[in-house]
């Protein structure tokens, strides 16, 4: 079925910075301190770099319905595209309830005190739904979430930075940058933290999984993965500062952290307070609808060529993934359940998920650098509208990738606060997530 193209520059750079930031990971950053900042331009900055021309070259060489499983599959061919995708979509299962529960304990930090991680978990599964909902309405009229989701998330950034600024202009800042504060310590703690950098800006072939709907891939795909990453690090790297200005280190919570921030800033207003829940619920709902939008997609693709079930290859008049949509929401709702089980607080519950969800959200990355060493050797005459630079430095950049993700995979596996207990858990869970996906792929495979 041809696709209606809707996507503009506007809308590929809203659907990019909504998947891409990801605000429940500023707070995490902060608690380390000023030397974050210094940590983050060298280590995210190198990484960042090879993530978005590796992305923006295969993008645009490749503007394929499906992206990094059409990419896989060209280059590795489909038992690694299928299992890309199954990583691909498996992530979302935990992507979505790494976002909500961040987002429903801001809910409780402003309106409800009271509230149990009972209730956190009813209403983190509502919002889930509401997800599975926007990602099977046209992408004509969702799109509209991505774009004020972006807006709201650009307005937040700057309410929290304008106030940490005139925090620390007051002379009110707990913690100062100078040289001393901000020399990275090469720590446990700093290594620790490296996945999370690496989880916070990898993602930027999001917008490569609804290429057909682009109007003008070839050329607005690289424009807006440039764009999208000059504006992310900046909110990233002064948000993070903001937040540090305001609140002690050993006083942040990784989960309410931001909102904590906003409140000793702007306490006094109420309407204020109200304002910015408001564009943290467009943010954070908008975050959410974007990862699980690109993955459903990707699988859909999958599922109709054969490579997966043909439920997840259900879908409306509209061409919207409504069989995958489904299913990741009983899929995320018995994984929250599940990890509510063992959590002992909104903050466990958290990490917990997002432990899980990292090890998963990043394997696919690692096929991405080995497709795109494979397609520069073996399709080399193909016209690359833009291209890494050099032969040597641009293979360089993928192997440069590939390692830190795998390291990054690895030190997820041992969670902040988890103990050789939640190791255990995420190790059962993914070998579990792994067989239920190799059966799949397996039996589609057999069936062709």
């Amino acid at each position: 079925m041809e696709r209606e193209k809707t996507l503009t520059l506007v809308d590929m750079i809203g659907m990019t910075l909504s998947a891409f930031v990801s605000m429940e990971l500023i707070a995490s950053m902060a608690q380390v301190g000023p030397s974050v900042i210094v940590s983050f331009i060298i280590l995210g900055g190198s990484y960042l770099y090879t993530h978005c021309v590796l992305c923006a070259e295969l993008g645009s060489t490749y503007p394929e319905q499906g992206g990094i499983y059409s990419w896989v599959k060209k280059a590795l061919g489909p038992k690694w595209a299928g299992r890309t995708n199954w990583w691909y979509w498996v992530n979302c299962v935990g992507f979505v309830p790494s976002v909500m529960i961040p987002f429903v304990a801001i809910f409780k930090q402003l309106f409800w005190p009271d509230m149990t991680l009972t209730m956190t978990i009813m209403l983190s599964v509502a919002g889930t739904w509401m997800i599975v909902l926007f990602n099977i309405i046209p992408l004509k009229d969702s799109k509209h979430l991505n774009n004020i989701g972006t807006a709201a998330k650009i307005l937040f950034c700057l309410s929290l930075i304008v106030g940490g600024i005139y925090y620390a202009v007051k002379g009110n800042a707990v913690v100062s940058f100078n040289a001393g504060t901000m020399v990275p310590k090469f720590d446990l703690t700093l290594v620790a933290l490296i996945p999370v950098f690496v989880y916070g800006l990898t993602g930027m072939d999001a917008v490569g999984c609804a290429s057909e709907e682009m109007k003008n891939p070839k050329k607005d795909m690289p424009k807006a993965l440039i764009i999208s990453s000059l504006v992310s690090v900046g909110l990233y790297i002064f948000s993070t500062m903001a937040v540090e200005f305001i609140l002690p280190a050993d006083a942040i919570d990784g989960t309410t952290g931001l909102i904590d921030a906003i409140m000793v800033i702007y306490g006094g207003s109420k309407v204020f307070v109200i304002l910015i829940a408001i564009c943290l619920a467009l943010l954070f709902f908008s975050n959410a609808f974007a990862w699980p939008l690109a993955a459903n997609k990707v699988i859909l693709e999958a599922a109709e060529a054969g490579e997966f079930p043909k439920v997840f290859a259900v879908k409306n008049k509209y061409g919207s993934p409504v069989g995958a949509s489904v299913i990741l929401g009983i899929a995320a709702t018995g994984l929250i359940v599940f990890y509510g089980m063992i959590a002992t607080s909104n903050e466990g519950l958290f990490w917990s998920i997002l432990a899980f969800t990292g090890v998963v959200y990043l394997a696919p990355y690692v096929l991405l650098s080995l497709a795109f060493i494979k397609l520069r050797k073996a399709d080399p005459d193909k016209e690359r509208p833009f291209k890494a630079p050099g032969s040597k430095f641009a293979i360089a950049c993928a192997v440069y990738h590939m390692l830190i993700l795998i390291g990054s995979c690895i030190s997820f596996l041992f969670p902040q606060g988890g103990g050789i207990i939640g190791t255990v858990v995420i190790l059962v869970s993914l070998i579990i997530t792994q067989i239920v996906g190799e059966i799949m792929i397996a039996r589609s495979i057999n069936t062709k």
